[in-house]
């Protein structure tokens, strides 16, 4: 796939890692003069965005995405308590999303799948993006919102409400309004994929947690901020839709 916006790490490999379940991902390094780490999103983030989702874009039916988010937490509700907050904030979100996806399509399209300021960098308007073990097709604006949800509580601290007005009418507004437009998704549209995006979060957390605790690692307290954050998101976007 040839990108305009967005450079990327050749693969030198990718495959399983002896004797666990896990792969590895061996990728080239950031050329030398992209030295600029990308922690604020602008308009060079939504133009890398919106030409890889444009490239790769297709529709899937709501209750598929229904489907498949709840196939997700039923494995995980496994080694999972029921009453785990994020396990009921997953459950409580997909419960309300099921009558309003039902009969309805939606844009997916490839998403790199951990698209933060740490995985980022900047040379005028080039974006270099790198590690994309994570990547798969997801709903649009997912890699903003993974941006905006991460730079926002672990760089600047802020709470679920905040990151909210942010996004609704404060300093990401014009650049999700951007990318609806230059992705073809449609004025509005984000109301919508912001529950998607938070519900698929939320089941990579709760996945990550599980993982640390059978490994004896203990807490992931970044990732656990982010996921309260996350679920406290999730009630403001699942109201805001509600009211649309």
């Amino acid at each position: 796939m040839e990108l305009a916006c967005m450079k990327v790490p050749r693969c030198l490999f990718f495959g399983p890692l002896e004797g666990t379940m896990d792969s590895v991902l061996v990728q080239s390094s950031p050329p030398s003069d992209f030295s600029e780490m990308a922690r604020i999103l602008d308009e060079r983030h939504v133009d890398a965005l919106s030409e890889l989702f444009l490239k790769t874009k297709r529709q899937v039916k709501g209750i598929d995405i229904i489907s498949r988010f709840g196939s997700c937490l039923e494995k995980l509700t496994g080694r999972r308590e029921a009453q785990d907050p994020l396990v009921k904030a997953v459950q409580s979100g997909l419960d309300r999303l099921r009558p309003a996806l039902e009969g309805k399509e939606f844009y997916y399209g490839l998403s790199h799948g951990d698209f933060t300021p740490w995985n980022l960098y900047l040379n005028g308007p080039a974006l270099f993006a790198f590690d994309w073990e994570l990547a798969a097709m997801r709903g649009a604006m997912c890699d903003m919102y993974n941006f905006i949800l991460h730079s926002e509580t672990l760089i600047a601290n802020s709470g679920a409400k905040r990151i909210f007005a942010e996004m609704k009418d404060g300093k990401y507004s014009d650049l999700v309004r951007l990318f609806e437009k230059d992705s073809g998704t449609g004025a509005g549209s984000s109301r919508a994929y912001l529950p998607l995006y938070l519900i698929e979060a939320l089941l990579y957390y709760i996945d990550l947690a599980s993982k640390h605790e059978q490994a004896g690692l203990g807490t992931d307290t970044e990732g656990a901020k982010v996921a309260g954050t996350a679920s406290e998101l999730l009630h403001l976007a699942l109201a805001d839709m509600s009211n649309a």
